[in-house]
């Protein structure tokens, strides 16, 4: 208990002076804000990617697509969906089709956008996380769509009441739509036959979204397409497939940030230490009195290390909040290797825990050396040399 209460006082008498010396303190608090206002920049990105994954499709919703590729690749044929919605379990059999238009984005990169011919019944599958932000539906039987809004804040070509070319055909913009989030966030919605008349390809579907009557009929879904002879197709839960099609972004950007984290942590380490270690020398003699006064080495080295995950820790509030204004609400545009993925950043508070438990681990091991160090020589010596 004493020794507890000599710490506390040693900690208070430390900060009392670096608020006198701000120096070596300021020197450690802009390694930390920098370590870890990076770290939070760059874990954003894999955390909105996995976000936008989870908003996206249902877990009663199946797909049922072509047996060697995914929605964008072979195509079914117009049959599939009126062969699946006699299907035993099913509530709705919903077909679609979806192709790929290359866009200039607004920094001038031109990317593959998705581009999905849907039915009335896309949108009551979509809801309600679906839902108009401005100006109205597409007309059925029109060249009009309806783009997402992160779509439409990434392609300038986008924005409501804007042209655009594919196919030969103009195409208008007349409506933007929300998602909750998810995927379909950065896709442009038209009238499927109207994209079916377009490419040349009349009752071509990519895919079919298959609504389960119950969330437990999947296992009775999937013995009845095994035994339909004339749907050759592959089935996946549609939760389970944006997942796995967006999961390798994921993996590689988390793969990324750390590494990048791991890096720079060494470097702000490194520079931390050296701040830490020219603070204690600077403070030999006040070090030297306070254990002439009866303070033990423990107490004073607990109260040293303190102080420095202090300062870690306001570093790390300091990168959350700035973070937390200049990176939140970003939009960052990426690719599947298909089409492009239009990403809204957000900072959490899972995220701001990372960054601190970052913070106080740099803190620690940049802290344990020098501050040992400090309160291990000769007391005599200390006071000689001070």
């Amino acid at each position: 208990m004493r020794g507890l209460r000599q710490a506390l006082a040693a900690l208070t008498a430390g900060l009392a002076a670096a608020v006198i010396r701000p120096r070596h303190v300021l020197l450690a608090l802009v390694g930390f804000f920098i370590a870890t206002a990076v770290l939070i920049a760059l874990l954003a990105i894999p955390r909105s990617i996995g976000r936008a994954a989870v908003a996206t499709g249902a877990s009663d919703v199946i797909l049922l697509m072509p047996r060697l590729s995914g929605p964008a690749g072979p195509a079914l044929a117009g049959r599939d969906a009126a062969l699946a919605a006699d299907l035993p379990g099913v509530a709705r059999a919903v077909p679609e089709l979806i192709v790929t238009r290359k866009l200039r984005r607004n920094d001038g990169t031109e990317t593959q956008v998705l581009v999905r011919g849907v039915t009335p019944g896309s949108f009551v599958l979509a809801r309600p996380r679906l839902r108009l932000l401005a100006g109205r539906r597409f007309k059925p039987g029109t060249n009009e769509v309806i783009v997402g809004r992160e779509a439409a804040r990434a392609f300038p070509q986008l924005r409501l009441g804007a042209q655009i070319r594919f196919s030969k055909n103009i195409w208008r913009v007349v409506g933007i739509f929300g998602a909750g989030g998810s995927l379909w966030e950065s896709e442009i919605w038209t009238p499927l036959d109207t994209l079916q008349s377009a490419i040349n390809a009349p009752g071509r579907i990519s895919v079919v979204q298959v609504k389960l009557a119950a969330p437990g009929d999947f296992a009775r879904f999937q013995r009845a397409v095994k035994s339909a002879p004339r749907l050759h197709v592959r089935l996946q839960r549609e939760r389970a497939y944006y997942r796995q099609q967006i999961g390798f972004l994921v993996y590689f950007a988390r793969l990324g940030a750390w590494g990048v984290a791991l890096l720079l942590g060494l470097a702000a380490l490194a520079a931390i230490a050296n701040a830490v270690a020219l603070g204690l020398l600077a403070r030999a003699g006040e070090l030297a009195v306070l254990r002439m006064l009866g303070f033990s080495r423990t107490s004073l080295a607990l109260a040293l290390i303190g102080e420095v995950l202090l300062t870690g820790l306001v570093g790390a509030g300091l990168a959350a909040l700035v973070a937390w204004q200049l990176v939140g609400g970003t939009s960052i545009v990426t690719t599947t290797g298909e089409h492009a993925v239009v990403l809204r950043l957000s900072v959490g508070p899972a995220l701001v825990g990372t960054a601190i438990a970052y913070a106080l681990l740099i803190g620690l091991a940049s802290a344990l050396v020098p501050c040992l160090r400090a309160v291990s020589g000769r007391l005599a010596t200390a006071l000689r040399e001070s």
